[in-house]
């Protein structure tokens, strides 16, 4: 049988074990990002967090506008895309145009839908136009102000998508980048995340109140997308191994610590054998000393 400092050392032992096999594939992680964070593709919730509300973006005549003035009392639904992508963004235009079309929440009276362009060499002609197409294949009508496309520059737009947590990178002519709808309370706390690329009304509708009371609403499937990275070359999420591969040593070592401190408790408790030495009467705790 072990003792209690027989079980606290093995105990300690394991645990550091663990923590050390944990870091390995935490290392190998970063390793594996090409770069480690700034060649993250995707996005990290900042649920609870303020965007900058003083940034200065350009709407669809070319004029600059305050990011402030398309809240006025009222939540924001945020879209950063770019109006020339080959890929993604068009079909997830057209899917928040549907998605508008359904919601109970009225665009431009409930709620203003914003989307940003995350490339700075686009013009407002370019929103602009973009705007018209998806605007001309909407069946509900939409207050021009209720949705608006909007450009800026570089930093402005950066800073933006830093604050949201949407991080994407050049390639080539285009950009490697995800897509959500990010909702904002009416004083710019983020405070849900919605992914897909088919959206269900409910769930916008009961996010726009939550951010309306500027409350913070978890993200649906969380765990979920914690075991799967997005891969803008497929367009899909992938199994991230070392993610899963991590948690499950997790799990193991933890379950492993806790066995054994149960074990050395439950040892300690039970009594322990009474033996004499000698004439005098005296209790030898040296079992070992005695074997031998």
């Amino acid at each position: 049988m072990f003792s209690g400092r027989k079980i606290l050392r093995r105990s300690l032992g394991v645990l550091a074990a663990f923590f050390s096999i944990l870091v390995g594939f935490r290392s190998g992680s970063v390793a594996a990002a090409d770069g480690g964070k700034e060649a993250f593709v995707g996005i990290e919730e900042r649920l609870g967090e303020k965007i900058p509300m003083d940034l200065i973006l350009r709407d669809e005549k070319g004029e600059p506008i305050s990011l402030s003035s398309l809240f006025a009392g009222k939540p924001v639904l945020l879209e950063l895309v770019y109006y020339e992508c080959p890929g993604i963004c068009t079909p997830f235009l057209q899917s928040t145009a549907e998605l508008l079309e359904e919601v109970p929440a009225v665009p431009g009276k409930d709620f203003t839908a914003v989307a940003v362009s995350i490339s700075p060499s686009e013009t407002a002609a370019v929103a602009a136009r973009k705007k018209r197409e998806i605007f001309g294949g909407m069946r509900r009508a939409v207050s021009r102000d209720g949705w608006r496309f909007l450009t800026g520059e570089t930093e402005p737009v950066r800073r933006l998508a830093e604050a949201v947590g949407f991080r994407y990178r050049e390639n080539g002519s285009g950009f490697l980048h995800t897509t959500a709808l990010i909702v904002l309370s009416p004083g710019g706390k983020i405070t849900r995340y919605i992914y897909g690329k088919n959206f269900l009304a409910a769930d916008l509708q009961l996010a726009l109140v939550e951010a309306s009371e500027g409350r913070v609403g978890p993200t649906v499937a969380r765990v979920l997308r914690y075991c799967f990275n997005y891969d803008p070359t497929g367009d899909r999420y992938v199994l991230d191994v070392k993610k899963v591969a991590g948690a499950a040593v997790s799990l193991g070592g933890l379950f492993l610590l806790g066995t054994l401190l149960l074990t050395g408790r439950r040892e300690e408790k039970r009594p322990r054998r009474r033996q004499t030495s000698g004439a005098d009467g005296e209790i030898d705790g040296n079992e070992e000393g005695r074997e031998k």
